[in-house]
Formats: C-alpha cells, sequence, structure tokens
C-alpha cells in the first residue's frame, strides 16, 4: 500500500510539473498558435473556450469525455472543409491559451487513468483518450 501511495504522489508530482510546462507555453506562446489556426476555425474558439471551461467542472471521467468530444463537435460544425489532425492541433492549443483550465495534463491523466471500462465508450471517445 506504501508503494502504491508513493507512485501516486509521485504520479501527480509527474503531472504538476507538466502542468507547469503546459501553462509556461501557454502564456508565452499562445498567441502564436492562434495565427496558426485556420480562418474557418478560428471562429469557433470563443465557443470552444466556453466547452473547455467545463472540463474543469465536471467530475466523472464520462462527463470529461463527453466536454471533450463537445469540443470537438463545435470544430466540425464551424468548419467550411473536412479537418484534419494538423489543423486540429493549432487550434486545440489556442482554445487552450484562451481559457484559464490551468491543470490539463492533470484532467487527461485522469481521464485515461480512471476510466471504468473501455465497454462503456463509444468509438469517438475511445480515439480522444487514445491520441491524448
Amino acid at each position: 500500500m506504501l508503494i502504491k501511495g508513493f507512485q501516486f504522489s509521485f504520479k501527480g508530482a509527474k503531472n504538476q510539473e507538466q502542468d507547469a510546462k503546459v501553462n509556461q507555453a501557454r502564456l508565452t506562446k499562445g498567441d502564436y498558435f492562434e495565427q496558426l489556426v485556420r480562418p474557418d476555425l478560428a471562429e469557433s474558439i470563443p465557443d470552444s473556450r466556453a466547452e473547455m471551461l467545463k472540463l474543469s467542472s465536471v467530475t466523472t471521467p464520462k462527463a470529461k469525455l463527453a466536454s471533450l468530444n463537445k469540443l470537438f463537435q463545435i470544430l466540425a460544425k464551424t468548419a467550411k472543409s473536412p479537418v484534419a489532425s494538423d489543423d486540429q492541433l493549432p487550434w486545440l492549443i489556442a482554445v487552450l491559451s484562451k481559457c484559464k483550465v490551468y491543470n490539463v495534463c492533470s484532467q487527461l491523466d485522469y481521464m485515461t487513468n480512471f476510466t471504468l471500462s473501455n465497454s462503456d465508450l463509444d468509438e469517438t471517445e475511445k480515439f480522444h483518450l487514445v491520441s491524448k
């Protein structure tokens, strides 16, 4: 039990370190990534920002995945052409830079490690978990 507690505190410390790096990059390079976003996708950033903030307020992994899924549905609705992952990444970073979610790595780790069963997830949610 002591070893398991040590592993958990180590993982938590590692997440804090990763969150700090992400926050530093978000503050210093957020505007740079916003310039890389396709113009038709940039229109969805304000709506996506609100959905990203919900990610911190919901408490279950399933609800967090549903929020993440809604985030990408907003992107798909505003896109005027198919969206490749090369377009999604700058858009996602721009959304992160505009909202005040300071523990993104911890949120993703929580969704990945504490999902009860893969059978509870649909294919889109499984994709979001695998491609974090």
